[in-house]
């Protein structure tokens, strides 16, 4: 068998060559292009290369072709490794510091003043007045009225060595009275002064027991204060039915009233009222002659009520 031309066989030891190289290139890149690439498919390229060096091989000599596939490889991978770009810094967000409510100083404030609450006025149940314009004896009484429903009362009381009754018409339970009362007694002759006079509740009792007045219906009556007038009297406003279904001309009735301060009565008055027809309703300003007590205390509450209406 002829044996192969020099020429021949150079070519073909050098084509081994290349391909030695190449088979162990490719063994020494691939557990690295796992783990740089991530993907076989970016293999392409150092294979092309890797022809791109065969087919010079075949153009060239064994060392030219070697030079040329080894250059191309390392070019090829070098362009393949991703160069590493180190993270930008993202600018920092600022940080928001919440802002802080500040409470405002407390404001100084003046301590209440030390008020003492005024002790109430103790008024003994009878003192002597004196005697009025036409000598009569004057008292001023202060009781509460005990008797469970309304009715008259008389009380009795000494002034000094005297004995005078006083008669009031219409008494409602409970009620708190402060009244100057007029005896209708004559003051004696041979008393010089009444300071030293000495005045003593002695008893309250009903005037007619058994026989209670009727009280007028308050939801068609009423009583109440308009004004005190330029001579000191309290006037009051009066809005009255006519309590009688009889369809006479006219009806005259008379109507009793009282007059209070902070609840408590100080007097009481009377008044004429003439009707016309049944069930009529009538509304008129009265004069009670009454003023306002010197015990009363400054803007006390003046109020009034209709203690009964009778035919006079």
């Amino acid at each position: 068998m002829p044996s192969n031309p020099p020429s021949h066989s150079l070519e073909r030891r050098g084509r081994l060559l290349v391909g030695l190289y190449v088979w162990s290139t490719l063994a020494m890149v691939r557990p690295k292009c796992r783990l740089m690439f991530g993907s076989p498919f970016r293999l392409v390229a150092p294979v092309l290369a890797v022809l791109v060096g065969l087919v010079a091989g075949c153009s060239a000599d064994q060392g030219q072709a070697l030079d040329v596939a080894v250059a191309a490889t390392v070019e090829a991978l070098q362009a393949e490794v991703p160069t590493a770009i180190p993270p930008t810094a993202s600018p920092a967000e600022p940080t928001v510091i919440p802002a802080t409510t500040v409470p405002p100083p407390p404001t100084a404030t003046a301590a209440p003043s030390a008020t003492a609450t005024p002790e109430p006025i103790i008024f003994p149940p009878c003192t002597y007045l004196g005697p009025d314009d036409f000598g009569n004896m004057q008292v001023d009484l202060v009781f509460t009225n005990e008797f469970a429903t309304p009715t008259g009362i008389t009380v009795t009381v000494s002034i000094g060595d005297q004995v005078a009754r006083i008669t009031i018409d219409t008494a409602l339970p409970g009620e708190m009275m402060h009244i100057d009362a007029d005896t209708l007694e004559d003051e004696p002759a041979s008393w010089r002064s009444y300071d030293d006079i000495t005045c003593e509740i002695l008893e309250i009792a009903e005037s007619s027991p058994g026989t209670a007045p009727d009280l007028p219906d308050p939801d068609n009556n009423s009583c109440n204060f308009a004004e005190v007038d330029a001579f000191g009297d309290i006037q009051v406003e009066l809005d009255i039915q006519n309590p009688f279904a009889e369809t006479e001309e006219n009806v005259d009735l008379l109507i009793e009233y009282a007059i209070y301060a902070d609840s408590v009565r100080f007097g009481d008055s009377r008044q004429g009222v003439e009707f016309y027809g049944a069930e009529e309703r009538r509304w008129l300003q009265d004069d009670s002659l009454t003023s306002l007590p010197s015990w009363a205390a400054t803007g006390a509450a003046i109020t009034c009520q209709i203690l009964s209406m009778e035919r006079s």
